[in-house]
C-alpha cells in the first residue's frame, strides 16, 4: 500500500515500483483548464504544488519557447495562442484564464512572453517584419512602446526578465549550438554566460536574481563532434548570474530521457522541469513534470494529465 501524507496543498506518496527515490505529487484540488485553443492542439493547466501553483502547457508538436508566464505584481498570465492569421500570438488573461486579450494582432509569430517584475511590460521573441530569425522585443501591455532590444546575432529566444527589472537574459542560436546571454533591459551591455558549441537555453532566474537555471547538453561532446543521429541529451543546470559556478542538477543514465525547461519555486528552494522520454526512434515523446531541490536532491514527480509540459511556477 502506498504511504501517504499531506504536504502544502498536495498529497504525496512514495512510489512503490519503478525508480527509487522518486515521489509522486497528486493535487488535492481539481486541475483547472485555463485556456483551450480550438484551432490548435494547445491547452494550459494550473495545479497546486508545494503551496504555490504550476502553470503547464498541454500540447502537440509545439516547442516550450511558446510556454506561459505568470505576472508577479498582478497575478495574470501571458501565453501563446492561435492568431487570426494561423500564427502564434501573445494573449494576456486573468489567473483563472478569463478575459483573454490578444495584444499582438498581426501576421508575425511570437514566442516566450516574459513579464517585467512590475507587470507593466512584456518581453518576447518574434519574427516581426518578415525577419527570417526571431529577435527579442519589449512592449507595453496595450501594444504601445514596441522596441527591438536585441537582434541580428542569430535566432534570439526565451527572454527572461531579472527580478530587479535591470536585466534580460535570453538564448541565442548562432552556428553550432546555442548560448545564454544577459544584457541590460534596454539591450546594451550584452554578455555571453555560456561557452559555444553546446545547446544551452530555456533559462530561468532564481527569485533573488543570484542564479539562473537552464537546460544544457554541456556534459556531452561539442555539437560539432556528435555522431549523425545522436541527440542532445539535455539536463538541468544552475549557474551564478555572472555565468560562474555552473552546476549540474540532474543525471539520467537513460540517454532516451532528457530534462528541460526549468522553473524556480517562489522561495527559490526547488526547481520544476519537464522530462521527455523519446520513443519509437525519436518519432514520439512521453512527457512528465518533475521537481527537485535547488541542490539537486529529493527528486519527485508531479502528477499531471498526460502530455503536460513547460511548467511555470506562480510567484506566490
Amino acid at each position: 500500500m502506498d504511504k501517504r501524507e499531506r504536504f502544502s496543498g498536495a498529497v504525496l506518496y512514495t512510489k512503490t515500483r519503478g525508480a527509487p527515490g522518486v515521489w509522486h505529487i497528486s493535487p488535492i484540488s481539481h486541475i483547472q483548464s485555463l485556456y483551450r485553443d480550438r484551432s490548435r492542439p494547445l491547452r494550459y493547466l494550473v495545479f497546486p504544488v508545494f503551496g504555490a501553483f504550476l502553470l503547464g502547457l498541454v500540447c502537440c508538436a509545439l516547442g516550450s519557447v511558446l510556454g506561459p508566464d505568470y505576472s508577479d505584481a498582478e497575478g495574470r498570465i501571458a501565453f501563446i495562442g492561435g492568431g487570426e492569421y494561423g500564427n502564434f500570438q501573445i494573449f494576456i488573461a486573468r489567473a483563472d484564464g478569463s478575459g483573454a486579450v490578444n495584444i499582438a494582432e498581426d501576421d508575425a509569430d511570437y514566442s516566450g512572453p516574459s513579464w517585467s517584475p512590475d507587470a507593466r511590460r512584456i518581453a518576447f521573441a518574434s519574427n516581426r517584419g518578415g525577419n527570417a530569425n526571431f529577435d527579442i522585443y519589449i512592449m507595453n501591455l496595450n501594444g504601445t512602446g514596441l522596441k527591438r532590444v536585441i537582434g541580428g546575432l542569430g535566432a534570439e529566444l526565451a527572454p527572461a526578465w531579472s527580478p530587479d527589472s535591470e536585466k534580460i537574459a535570453f538564448q541565442s542560436t548562432q552556428g553550432m549550438g546555442s548560448d545564454i546571454y544577459v544584457m541590460d533591459a534596454d539591450g546594451s551591455n550584452r554578455v555571453r554566460l555560456t561557452d559555444g558549441n553546446h545547446a544551452n537555453g530555456a533559462l530561468a532566474w532564481s527569485p533573488d536574481g543570484r542564479q539562473i537555471a537552464f537546460e544544457s547538453n554541456r556534459h556531452q561532446p561539442p555539437i560539432s563532434q556528435l555522431r549523425p543521429g545522436e541527440m542532445a541529451e539535455y539536463e538541468i543546470y544552475t549557474m551564478n548570474a555572472d555565468g560562474a559556478g555552473i552546476r549540474r542538477l540532474t543525471l539520467d543514465a537513460d540517454s532516451t530521457i532528457v530534462c528541460r525547461f526549468p522553473t524556480w519555486s517562489p522561495d527559490g528552494r526547488r526547481i520544476a522541469f519537464e522530462s521527455q522520454k523519446i520513443l519509437e526512434d525519436m518519432m514520439a515523446f512521453q512527457f512528465r513534470l518533475l521537481v527537485v531541490n535547488a541542490d539537486g536532491s529529493d527528486l519527485r514527480e508531479i502528477r499531471t494529465p498526460r502530455g503536460a509540459r513547460s511548467p511555470r511556477w506562480s510567484p506566490r
